[in-house]
């Protein structure tokens, strides 16, 4: 209760800092310019401009392409994963920000990273996004899932819809920072559940903010295709890399290469 009384004070003082001092960087600190010089700040169409990143540390989290890879817990060609950019610099931070520190705004910015990672996964089919549940205690606990917030903010850019009642996390998990690749899999072993009368016939792509092992979508695919789900393919913010798992280090593949 302690540390919810301080997580809601701290966003009252973001709050009054906002209205008062404008919004500062949340990875640098630095003051952001008021919103009507946004445009001419980031030289970008306004479409793109991120709400609470300073330019300089914006074009640090553009360092390097969105990929399409393949997971590597499952077979070959069943579970296609498009994360937008790798998990370091200020994507550290901002994921870090959103998951700890209530800082909601940052899912607008984190699924701007995320449209050219679509555009990888985007086909003809009619799909839906399914944002990674936490557990209830876990959501009480946080007060939101910053995989739902992400999800919607992306549903909101590619005009897709988001069904997160298609999927529930039924197993109360350790938390999978520091955990080696057999414990992640061995963690999240019947984690999830789908909903056949969400899920059924749908082509679900599954939301996360970052991808690591694959362990988590792993069985979040499993539960929604066990639902009657059509097909399952996953995107995530950022990638990141295991310590133990150089040898497993996918490929980055075209859409081409994918069997869905």
């Amino acid at each position: 209760m302690a540390l919810r009384i301080a997580r809601i004070f701290q966003r009252w003082l973001s709050f009054l800092d906002g209205v008062f001092f404008h919004e500062r960087c949340r990875v640098c600190s630095k003051l952001l310019p008021p919103s009507v010089l946004a445009s001419e700040h980031y030289l970008v169409p306004t479409i793109d401009i991120p709400k609470a990143i300073c330019f300089e540390c914006w074009r640090q989290t553009l360092a390097c392409n969105p990929t399409i890879e393949l997971c590597p817990m499952k077979h070959p060609g069943s579970l296609p994963i498009a994360s937008g950019r790798l998990y370091t610099g200020p994507i550290k931070r901002l994921i870090y920000k959103l998951k700890y520190d209530d800082d909601r705004l940052l899912a607008y910015d984190l699924a701007l990273l995320m449209q050219k990672a679509w555009s990888l996964l985007a086909d003809d089919e009619q799909v839906v996004l399914v944002p990674v549940p936490l557990h209830p205690d876990r959501l009480w606990e946080r007060g939101y899932n910053q995989a739902e917030e992400i999800a919607r903010h992306l549903s909101t850019r590619i005009e897709v819809p988001v069904e997160s009642r298609a999927l529930k996390r039924i197993k109360k998990t350790q938390a999978q920072f520091g955990l080696s690749r057999i414990a992640r899999m061995q963690n999240m072993s019947d984690a999830f559940v789908g909903d056949s009368k969400f899920a059924s016939g749908r082509h679900v792509v599954l939301v996360d903010d970052v991808y690591t092992s694959g362990a988590t979508l792993s069985e979040a695919a499993d539960a929604l295709l066990r639902a009657g789900a059509a097909s399952v393919s996953a995107i995530a913010v950022c990638r990141a890399v295991l310590k133990d798992a150089a040898k497993f280090q996918p490929k980055e593949l075209s859409l081409t290469n994918v069997s869905k």
